[in-house]
């Protein structure tokens, strides 16, 4: 179908998106600090937010009748929006730890890898779309980076629980 591809693609990206959000409030749950959102309600947020994040370049292509680039575009923005309130949140957590140097350069990379996946599909956009140049898979190399960035923020949030645990054991020590 025509949005079959486009739809798996995005809706696995909200997703990806919002459980970084949801793993930044864990994070807050591990150290014992007040989270933003009782877990049912960051469910529902977290479910909403996704569902905004895909209903919105559908309804920019079918509704408004914006141009396919028109339309990856108010993607391209839901996913940044959603990416950056996850990562902020993190990072909030961080600082409020006196970690956030800890951080710093593993978020400066992730982004990186986005900033380098936006690029690419920027010039989908310039070469493919006017049809002089489509035998690159520039698309693919958006995934490759944003699988990156998923690596590297993963790796983040485990780094941060495991350094939470820690902590938690360290009290539990003094006890």
């Amino acid at each position: 179908s025509l949005w079959g591809g486009f739809l798996l693609d995005i809706s696995a990206m909200a997703i990806w998106c919002v459980h970084i959000g949801l793993a930044a409030e864990a994070y807050r749950e591990a150290l014992h600090l007040p989270t933003l959102l009782s877990s049912t309600a960051r469910l529902l947020v977290a479910a909403l937010c996704a569902g905004a994040a895909v209903a919105g370049p559908v309804l920019a292509f079918e509704a408004f009748g914006a141009s396919p680039i028109q339309t990856w575009n108010v993607w391209a923005n839901s996913f940044a929006i959603l990416v950056a309130v996850g990562v902020l949140l993190f990072l909030y957590t961080a600082f409020e730890q006196g970690t956030l140097s800890t951080y710093v350069p593993s978020v400066v990379l992730g982004v990186a890898f986005i900033v380098a996946g936006v690029i690419f599909t920027q010039l989908i956009h310039l070469l493919c779309v006017p049809g002089s140049f489509t035998s690159f898979p520039l698309h693919s190399l958006w995934h490759l980076c944003a699988a990156s960035s998923a690596y590297v923020v993963t790796d983040v949030c485990e780094t941060a629980f495991a350094a939470a645990a820690r902590g938690a054991g360290a009290e539990k020590g003094k006890r």
